[in-house]
């Protein structure tokens, strides 16, 4: 793998494989989302709630990424690093928004760039700080391959939008329409996270887990 070209498709192709070895691992975790999230709404309203959810969310996509990393790499299940991880998440999701804040390309890129701190910290043990330093090195020649990648993802989540919002259309009129819209979007986040906690794990399998075990030979 590590002598291997990382392109666009292998990307794709690594991150479908993911899913498909973990299917029903994946429709658990982002079942767990959806449900969760509805209960949420549901008690402290869609907007009240959203707080709690990211929380939520959060504790779900890192056990995903645990067990993916274990199964896949073999790194190893314990010492979990909930505070690092979250840390690095907050610190990513705050840089790259400001990114974006100038442009949507140097939010991507900044986004690519720190794309494989999640699975550092969870699968190496490293800090926050140490994981988006790692991640920026290792992901130094696949950068804008990753933004594509994310690019085309990207244009998937608009499909999956603009079909909820038919959906929701054609049931305005219902009398669940709240509950089938708090159903429906939270199934479609739970997706988004899912997808999000896969390809970080995929490009920790193409990138990050391959450059590791160059570095321990060549130093």
């Amino acid at each position: 793998m590590s002598n291997e070209v990382v392109t666009v498709g292998s990307v794709l192709t690594s991150w479908f494989a993911t899913l498909r070895r973990h299917g029903a691992v994946c429709a658990l975790a982002g079942g767990l989302i959806a449900v969760l999230g509805v209960l949420i709404d549901l008690t402290l309203g869609e907007k009240g709630g959203q707080l709690a959810l990211s929380f939520a969310s959060f504790f779900v996509q890192y056990h995903l990424v645990e067990y993916v990393l274990n199964r896949d790499f073999g790194t190893p299940v314990g010492g979990r690093h909930y505070g690092s991880a979250f840390g690095a998440a907050f610190l990513s999701t705050l840089g790259a928004g400001g990114a974006m804040l100038l442009l949507i390309v140097p939010g991507l890129y900044v986004a690519a760039r720190w794309s494989l701190s999640d699975a550092l910290v969870i699968g190496e043990g490293l800090g926050a700080i140490e994981s988006l330093r790692e991640s920026w090195r290792r992901t130094a020649d696949e950068a804008w391959t990753i933004v594509i990648s994310y690019v085309l993802i990207g244009l998937a989540f608009v499909g999956g939008l603009l079909l909820l919002g038919l959906i929701a259309e054609l049931t305005k009129q219902a009398v669940a329409e709240t509950t089938i819209a708090s159903v429906g979007g939270n199934a479609f986040g739970g997706f988004i996270s899912v997808v999000i906690s896969l390809l970080a794990c995929s490009l920790y399998g193409l990138i990050g887990n391959a450059t590791a075990a160059l570095d321990d030979v060549f130093g």
